[in-house]
């Protein structure tokens, strides 16, 4: 009878014992969510976005300060000439027969941020100079007093950028929490250029 009794006990136990057993998060969760495990989604992969808030009306298919570090850029056509970082054309755009940016581009550039001793990769400059394309519902062919409106809008503050000279028509910066909108046209030119800086730090004195 004792025998008999802690069988029964034992089948008992064993019974229970996959009721009190919970899965791993990673077994859980669904693909590419986060898991309480790693805190970080299983799926790293990162795809462009655009700007979010009042830039949000923008052509852009990336935006300053975005982390690229995991993004194939494969498919983008490479700019030479940059030390200490990459950079890209967007899609469409390529240097000109004769070398060099062709008149009317998107150029991404890709460098540690916020330090250069820092790791990863982040877009830290757009430079725009398609009218075709818009941020904050302007272009490289805006006159000045929209350029203002749009930024300060968007919570940044409007100064002025470059000094004027002869050749320089207007320069206007709008600087925001972590980047700068530059806006500036030569004289006689319809459509300028649009540059988005998000300044880098260099605490270690790192020298390209």
């Amino acid at each position: 009878m004792k025998r008999i009794a802690l069988v029964l006990a034992a089948l008992m136990i064993a019974a229970l014992l996959p009721s009190c057993q919970s899965a791993s998060p990673a077994e859980t969760a669904p693909a590419g969510e986060e898991t309480a495990a790693e805190g970080k989604p299983t799926d790293e992969r990162v795809e462009p976005k655009a700007a979010t808030g009042a830039l949000s009306d923008t052509t852009l298919e990336f935006w300053v300060c975005e982390d690229v570090e995991h993004f194939d850029f494969s498919g983008y056509t490479p700019r030479i000439g940059i030390i200490g970082g990459k950079e890209y054309y967007g899609t469409g755009y390529a240097p000109a027969p004769e070398g060099g940016d062709p008149e009317r581009c998107v150029v991404y550039t890709v460098t540690r941020w916020p330090d250069y001793a820092d790791p990863g990769a982040f877009v830290t400059r757009i430079t725009v100079t398609d009218p075709a394309v818009r941020i904050g519902g302007i272009t490289t062919a805006s006159s000045p007093d929209e350029f203002r409106t749009a930024m300060e809008g968007a919570g940044l503050t409007v100064g002025n950028g470059e000094a004027l000279s002869d050749l320089l028509e207007f320069s206007l910066a709008a600087t925001g929490e972590t980047y700068t909108v530059y806006f500036s046209r030569l004289r006689g030119e319809e459509s300028g250029t649009i540059r988005i800086v998000a300044p880098v730090e260099n605490r270690e004195g790192v020298v390209y």
